[in-house]
């Protein structure tokens, strides 16, 4: 019973649907609107005749003349237009950091040291060297010592006297003087024999005696000594005593007593006999010497004499003039050399110096500190990171527009940290090669700020003129849509709506360039046409302004029967890599 009852009321809630769609059916009928009318009394017209679309209210705006420019954006980030991580040249320990996080630096400031103790030693030992080069390259310019040429001059007047002398002739004076050489050399040679006959003798009984007695002596001596010494030995000044100095005296005299004993009573050494033999040899040459002497001062000056005095003559005046000038320019070229590796040897050693100073490449802020005071710092352990304070956007531009930039382009700027304001910059840069995996091309603009409001790691908008028209067509943007893929319009005239197809050039903020389809003066839908279609009847609401002002709004837009996706209203921004082009060529 309950099944029968639901079907029941399903049943009856079917036949009030129905009933009441066919009614609405019913009066949306033509001549069914308003009411039960009989047939052929339908307005304006006989019975079953079709009723008239009543006319669309639309606004409108005019084609008009004017300029317009192509503007290319693209997204990019800010960052330094030089980074760098700062290494020394050489390694070692870390001295000082002298910056840190944020530091500002300029080009050629110290950033770190590392330890230059020995390098400053090295520094100091090549300029000792450089100094002592050119104190030898004076010394050559200043010619000889004074002494030195006293003593050549000395020596060339002596060896004129002795010429002048040797061409005169001997005196009575030169006779006697060398007949006393010849005796006193004589005397030599007979002490020299006599003192080599005593060695070979043997003691004799008084000499043994003496030389006993004279130990006994001394030795009774160093007993005596011994005790005045001792008598005073309880003195702490002992040491200083006169006593103490006795005893000292004593001993030694003893020693060399009993030392002197045992030398002579062993008989002689053979060295002693060799040391007497050779002084017998060299007084019998000494006697021969002077002998030869006087018989050649007795005999007068030889040719051979005079021509050795005057070889001395010259040679001693060679001499002095050795020692006036002793240096050749051979010297002088070789000391001036020496002084040139001095200098060089002095520069490498302030370079190695230099290199124990890391400095700054350029103007900037120091980034990053990576090594602390005291760590080894190699060429491959950057010590600090350094940023320029020049910054530049990058971007990347897609393929199809590269060819609109070059380096110079002015370029526009904006950033969202500060809303409405922009920056001027110029392009830098354009890659010549695209990147591989996304086919587009880096392009750099270098800001014209002073003021610093640029950061490095803020994103841009870079907006470029790509292009400009200073005379074209314009419509507003609101009147254009696409339909079947192309850009379409309706042109109003007489009442009527024709739908048109456009090709459309430049295209801006507001305005789109016609090209093709539409003539200057074209009234032309820019709203209330949203199910309008070519042929409608239309009925203008509004007073045409200029392309690009804003006007009241009406529901809907031209265009309403596009497909599914074509939506009217503005054309499509090509979005291409990370930029965002504002023109589109025409359809």
């Amino acid at each position: 019973m309950r099944g029968l009852r639901i079907a029941s009321l399903v049943g009856i809630l079917a036949a009030l649907v129905i009933s009441t769609v066919s009614c609405n059916l019913l009066g949306s009928l033509p001549g069914q609107q308003g009411g039960a009318s009989a047939p052929g009394a339908g307005p304006g017209g006989a019975a079953g005749a079709p009723r008239q679309r009543p006319a669309v209210p639309v606004n409108v705006a005019a084609v008009t003349q004017g300029s317009i420019s192509s503007v290319l954006s693209y997204a990019g980030s800010i960052q330094a237009r030089a980074q760098v991580n700062v290494v020394p040249r050489t390694a070692g320990r870390l001295d000082k950091v002298r910056v840190d996080v944020g530091s500002p630096v300029k080009a050629g400031d110290i950033i770190a040291e590392l330890d230059h103790f020995t390098l400053d030693a090295q520094v100091r030992q090549a300029e000792a060297n450089l100094m002592s080069a050119e104190a030898r390259l004076s010394t050559l310019s200043g010619g000889g010592r004074y002494e030195d040429v006293a003593s050549a001059a000395a020596a060339l007047d002596a060896a004129r006297a002795r010429f002048e002398v040797v061409k005169r002739g001997a005196t009575s004076a030169d006779l006697q003087a060398s007949r006393s050489a010849v005796t006193a050399a004589q005397s030599r040679l007979e002490r020299a024999r006599a003192d080599l006959a005593r060695l070979k003798a043997p003691l004799s009984q008084d000499e043994l005696a003496g030389l006993r007695a004279t130990v006994d002596r001394t030795a009774v001596a160093v007993q005596r000594a011994q005790a005045e010494y001792d008598r005073v030995a309880f003195r702490p000044d002992l040491g200083a005593t006169t006593q103490a100095a006795a005893l000292q005296q004593a001993t030694i005299d003893y020693q060399a007593a009993l030392a002197n004993f045992n030398v002579r009573t062993a008989g002689p050494r053979a060295e002693d006999l060799a040391t007497a033999e050779k002084a017998v040899t060299s007084a019998e040459a000494d006697l021969a010497s002077a002998q030869a002497r006087l018989d050649q001062v007795a005999a007068g000056p030889s040719e051979e004499d005079l021509t050795i005095a005057e070889s001395a003559v010259l040679q001693a005046e060679n001499q002095l003039a050795v020692r006036r000038n002793p240096y050749t320019e051979q010297d002088v070229r070789s000391a001036q050399a020496q002084i040139a590796v001095a200098q060089a040897a002095v520069e490498v050693a302030k370079a190695q110096r230099a290199e124990a100073f890391v400095v700054a490449p350029f103007d900037g802020i120091v980034a990053q500190r990576f090594l602390a005071e005291g760590a080894l710092a190699t060429q491959s352990a950057p010590i600090v990171s350094l940023v320029s304070n020049d910054v530049e956007v990058a971007v990347s531009v897609e393929e199809a527009s590269i060819a609109r930039f070059q380096t110079g382009q002015s370029v526009s700027l904006s950033v969202s940290a500060y809303p409405g304001e922009s920056f001027a910059g110029k392009v830098s840069s354009v890659s010549p090669t695209a990147d591989a995996r996304t086919h587009t091309f880096m392009i750099k603009v270098v800001p014209d700020q002073r003021d610093g409001k640029l950061r490095i790691g803020m994103f841009a908008e870079a907006r470029v003129t790509a292009a400009q028209k200073a005379t074209a067509l314009l419509l507003t943007k609101e009147a254009v849509f696409e339909r079947d893929g192309k850009s379409h319009a309706f042109a109003v005239a007489d009442g009527k709506a024709s739908l048109r197809e456009l090709k459309l050039g430049l295209v801006d903020e507001k305005n789109v360039e016609i090209i093709g389809g539409l003539a200057a003066g074209d009234q032309v839908v820019i709203a209330g046409g949203t199910n309008l279609n070519d042929g409608d009847s239309v009925r203008v609401a509004n007073q045409p302004d200029q392309p690009g002002q804003q006007r009241p709004g009406m529901p809907g837009k031209p265009g309403a029967t596009e497909k599914p996706g074509e939506r009217p209203g503005t054309p499509r921004k090509s979005d291409q890599g990370s930029g965002t082009q504002e023109s589109k060529p025409g359809q």
